[in-house]
């Protein structure tokens, strides 16, 4: 699944997952590119992500490449499943594209 993310530098490479490290409490980015401005990564960011993964397994990362907002699985999805993980991508992508 891909959502495109209007307004945002394309320049941006990351992955956010879901974390139990006390160090990450509740979400883990990974930066493989050009890291966003201090605070980017905020309590409606949290929520968005937190809510996409209440119907997505932690195994799911989100990436954003290319001004692109990514929902990488190898898992065949029923349409109710994808219906469901699209309805909890846009807020995601909604939020990056207010904070980014």
């Amino acid at each position: 699944m891909r959502v495109p993310l209007r307004g945002v530098s394309d320049t941006y490479n990351f992955i956010l997952q879901p974390s139990d490290d006390n160090d990450e409490p509740g979400l883990r980015v990974r930066s493989s590119g050009f890291n966003p401005r201090e605070g980017w990564l905020n309590a409606e960011i949290r929520a968005a992500v937190s809510n996409f993964y209440e119907v997505s397994p932690r195994n799911v990362a989100l990436n954003v490449e290319a001004a692109t907002l990514m929902c990488h699985t190898v898992d065949r999805l029923e349409g109710a499943v994808v219906r469901a993980r699209i309805s909890r991508l846009i807020p995601v992508a909604g939020a990056l594209e207010r904070t980014l």
